[in-house]
């Protein structure tokens, strides 16, 4: 038989069982509150999502119609608002996913469907099964039909429109572009003037600020010399912005030094001039070569595809998924650029892969090679 514990060991057993005890409950405290500070920015971001969807709507309204340069700058700081509340969520569902609630298994319905519209047209596509006999006698006019097994399938075919393409090239730097030294290549940093605004247009919004308000209104008047310079050669830009958006810069510089002397830099106003100024040099570096752009954001709208789906590409799987997924892209792209309708382009394609096209002549089923044929044929 074990040894009876004395009583001031039982007290000390005691006191370890509640001392565990104790760690569990705080350690599970900790866990919930961590839970619950998510769970509140992620409510905070969603509502900010839903908030900014609202003006953006409001001010596409008021757009409609008429050209306002204001208009067209405010929507254009709410939608990389939006990407950064998206992107947040995204990052919140990916830490905690339990507080994603379609992430939730959902109980499954009855089985069936109901039968497809009637007014719906119909392409029929008869199946003659293949016949089989050991006398070899394969004449179908020696069967008798036994009836036949009917599957409806629905298919969206997207709509074939002629769009007459007006093309006005724009030329905008990927963030980093490459400059030819005598030496050796280097990389030089360039700037987004639109991410500089954006800091400085959030904290307007929600203090109206006077020195933001005059920080905003020196900044468009950078913008309306690129509008104005729009389409012209890099030449000419150079030149445009030597003359008329350097001096314009340099008075801007000085005077948001002085003002950011002025402002604690734990201020929102303080930390949106000095994003500015602490990477002045790759913001002005635009002045200095015709080929670059003010700012990225045609880059960023390029790329507004990709950042609606960000949620599901964290959960790809695996590096296959994810070459797989950049493939698709590619391919989707592609298409675009080469004026075919995605969708209908990749119906076809699959569909004719599904026929038995050959593999020794995809090349034909390549976007450029792609013609309007080859989908009607399909």
């Amino acid at each position: 038989m074990a040894e009876a514990l004395s009583p001031e060991e039982q007290i000390m057993a005691l006191r370890r069982e509640l001392a565990e005890r104790d760690a569990i409950i705080a350690a599970r405290e900790a866990e919930l509150a961590e839970v619950a500070i998510v769970k509140a920015k992620l409510t905070a971001a969603l509502l900010e999502i839903e908030q900014i969807k609202m003006q953006l709507a409001t001010l596409r309204r008021q757009r409609y119609g008429r050209s306002s340069e204001k208009l067209d700058n405010d929507i254009a700081q709410l939608e990389m608002r939006l990407e950064d509340c998206e992107e947040d969520v995204g990052e919140h569902l990916a830490a905690r996913p339990e507080l994603d609630r379609h992430s939730a298994p959902r109980p499954r319905g009855k089985s069936g469907r109901k039968p497809l519209p009637p007014h719906l047209p119909r392409e029929v596509v008869v199946h003659e099964p293949e016949i089989l006999c050991n006398c070899g006698n394969r004449d179908p006019a020696r069967l008798a039909r036994l009836g036949e097994l009917i599957t409806e399938v629905l298919e969206k075919i997207p709509a074939r429109l002629k769009v007459i393409r007006h093309v006005r090239p724009k030329y905008a730097y990927q963030a980093l572009y490459r400059g030819h030294g005598k030496n050796s290549p280097r990389i030089t940093h360039v700037a987004c003037m639109a991410h500089a605004r954006r800091k400085l247009f959030e904290v307007f919004e929600t203090t109206k600020s006077p020195i933001a308000e005059e920080a905003l209104r020196r900044i468009q008047e950078f913008y309306a010399i690129e509008a104005d310079i729009k389409g012209r050669t890099a030449d000419q830009r150079w030149m445009q912005r030597q003359t008329r958006s350097k001096p314009l810069l340099d008075a801007y510089h000085v005077w948001a030094i002085a003002q950011r002397r002025r402002l604690s830099g734990k201020t929102p106003l303080g930390k949106a001039l000095q994003y500015g100024l602490s990477r002045w040099d790759a913001l002005t570096r635009y002045i200095d070569d015709g080929r670059l752009s003010i700012d990225n954001n045609l880059a960023e709208r390029l790329l507004r595809g990709i950042a609606v789906t960000r949620k599901n590409f964290l959960f790809l799987g695996s590096d296959s998924g994810g070459d797989r997924a950049a493939i698709l892209y590619t391919v989707i792209e592609t298409a675009k650029l080469t004026g075919l309708d995605p969708e209908a382009y990749l119906a076809s394609v699959l569909d004719r892969l599904a026929r038995g096209h050959p593999n020794n002549r995809l090349e034909e089923l390549l976007p450029w090679n792609f013609t309007p044929s080859l989908a009607l044929a399909a």
